[in-house]
């Protein structure tokens, strides 16, 4: 921290402005790195789960089927353009990203700037934003930014396996023509999860034989969501292969 380099007896209001300034270009470059580490590792996810998602049609498809319909492939770039554009719980990754530096920005001023006032030393404000080696720093506020980071990367990780099902679903229409949301169940599933487990909606996301709505989608619908989709395929008959002549 930079907190660590301020002489304890030149703890003046003059030193705080300075230090505070210093602390956010630190905050801002590390949260820099942060974004584009994961800004990679989601495009490589992309390619991925899109690769998986295709190679799973064509192992559960018969041949007869393959050879009149091959399986249809996406780009990485393309699916990660995609994610980066659209929001997930109602911002885009960028905007995401950009709160959490905010927010600890405050927090660690906040901290700095009160026990300013109330007369710390400078050891025991470090402490309370890093918190304590013996608690593994977990007790320090900045444990509130690593939780965040977490569950903002399970999200994002999440969102960008939904886009790349979405669009493996898309360029395949010819032999999909449903998807089954799958719930995780146990005692932590969320109630908006549970009763959406197995039912089907169409490849547009309009729902089959229910009116429960697809909302965000699973994966996506809320924090940790633990939900996914599979494709469901056409008959024999939907796809206008008569079976008696196979």
């Amino acid at each position: 921290l930079a907190l660590d380099r301020l002489p304890a007896d030149s703890f003046t209001v003059q030193r705080l402005a300075l230090l505070l300034e210093q602390v956010r270009a630190i905050n801002a470059d590390a949260h820099k790195q942060v974004s584009g580490a994961l800004n990679g590792e989601l495009e490589q996810l992309a390619g991925n789960e899109a690769e998986y998602q295709s190679s799973m049609l064509d192992a559960a498809l018969p041949k007869p089927v393959l050879v009149r319909f091959p399986i249809v492939s996406v780009s990485a770039q393309q699916i990660y353009a995609a994610a980066t554009a659209k929001p997930f719980q109602g911002r885009l990754l960028r905007d995401w990203a950009e709160s959490v530096e905010a927010g600890t920005m405050v927090r660690i001023r906040n901290a700095v700037s009160t026990g300013y006032l109330e007369g710390k030393s400078v050891a025991d404000i470090v402490r309370g934003i890093r918190g304590t080696r013996a608690n593994q720093y977990a007790d320090g506020i900045l444990q509130r930014t690593r939780q965040e980071l977490s569950t903002i990367v399970r999200a994002a990780v999440s969102h960008t396996a939904a886009e790349a099902r979405n669009a493996i679903v898309d360029a395949n229409g010819d032999v999909i023509k449903a998807v089954r949301w799958v719930s995780t169940l146990d005692t932590k599933t969320s109630s908006t999860c549970r009763i959406r487990d197995q039912l089907q909606y169409t490849a547009e996301h309009k729902p089959i034989g229910h009116k429960v709505p697809w909302l965000e989608g699973p994966g996506k619908i809320h924090f940790n969501c633990r939900s996914t989709d599979v494709p469901v395929t056409k008959s024999w008959q939907e796809l206008g292969i008569p079976v008696d002549e196979l």
